[in-house]
Formats: structure tokens, sequence, C-alpha cells
């Protein structure tokens, strides 16, 4: 009996820990607030009326829940982004990772982007291929040393054209220290 307990207490400890390296809050999209927005993660899109629609999903790579983003109407694009303070990562190498799912993607796709900004001003960023029409949960990272005056930097996925793309399992990383 105490052996199975240990063994369990393991398992649970390696769980908490494959997530603990990572920069960003509720990477997978577990914790909901009383309007049902995952926390830690803001919501855009283009100009104009409502177009997008932000929800959380149960259909997960990992846990029970992810973010899906769907267009409803015709607009450039929706986005799903966490920022993170960059005081203490300058000239450090992150990498961001996260799964994406897609159905009906039209032909502007969407991608995964990771940026270094100071202020509302994008210093450097670094953007995923776009991803087109329908696919399985597959795993994007990007990596970016981060800017001289960078203050915060920028996790998202972006949907530019119709259709719906899942998020789940987000995790920001230093990969490689200031060189």
């Amino acid at each position: 009996m105490k052996g199975v307990l240990a063994i369990a207490l393991l398992a649970a400890a390696g769980t908490i820990q494959a997530g603990a390296d990572s920069l960003l809050q509720n990477g997978g999209f577990e914790t909901i607030d009383a309007g049902d927005r995952p926390q830690g993660w803001a919501f855009k899109q283009h100009a104009g009326v409502r177009a997008y629609q932000f929800a959380v999903d149960d259909e997960a790579f990992r846990g029970k829940r992810s973010m899906r983003i769907t267009r409803l109407q015709k607009q450039v694009w929706g986005m799903v982004e966490q920022n993170v303070p960059a005081s203490d990562l300058i000239g450090k190498t992150v990498e961001f990772t996260v799964r994406v799912r897609a159905a009906d993607v039209g032909p502007r796709g969407f991608s995964v982007d990771l940026g270094g900004f100071a202020g509302s001003t994008m210093l450097q960023r670094v953007q995923s291929e776009r991803i087109t029409g329908d696919s399985d949960w597959t795993k994007v990272s990007l990596r970016l040393e981060v800017p001289e005056g960078s203050t915060q930097v920028m996790v998202g996925v972006t949907l530019n054209d119709a259709g719906s793309v899942w998020i789940d399992d987000a995790r920001l990383r230093v990969v490689k220290p200031r060189s």
C-alpha cells in the first residue's frame, strides 16, 4: 500500500512539474473566471462588429479544456494572446510551444505568434507558417531572443480566415540564457 501511495505521489509531482517551467499563466486553459473565460488570456479582433467567438471548449489535447477561436462573420483577424513581463528575459532565448487543432480553416489560415514588445511597439516577432484546412492536434514551436528594450513578451494564436482553431498546452520557457 505504501509503495502504491509513493508511486501515486511521484506521478502527481511529475504532472505538476511538467508545466512548472512555463512562464505562462493557465497554459492548459483549465482555470476559468466567472465569465467562463480562461484566466490570464486576452481576446482581440480587428476593428468592427464582433466577428470572432472565443470560448473554452471540452475538446482538449491534455486536461479537460482547451481554447477555441471561431470566425462568425467576415473579418480580418481574431487573436488569443498572453503577455509576460520581459524585464528578466532581455537577451535570453525563449521558446513558445502550443498544441493546435483546426477545422475548416480558409486559405489565409491561422498562425502562432511570439514577439518582443516595448509597450504597444513591436520590436521583433516570429510567426509560424499559416495552417489551413483541417488538422488534428499538432505541436508548434517558435523561438525568439528577447530584444533589448522589450517590456513584454507576447504569445498568441491568430485566426485570419473562416473556420475554428483549438489551442491547448501552451508553454513559454527560457531555452538559452543571455549570451
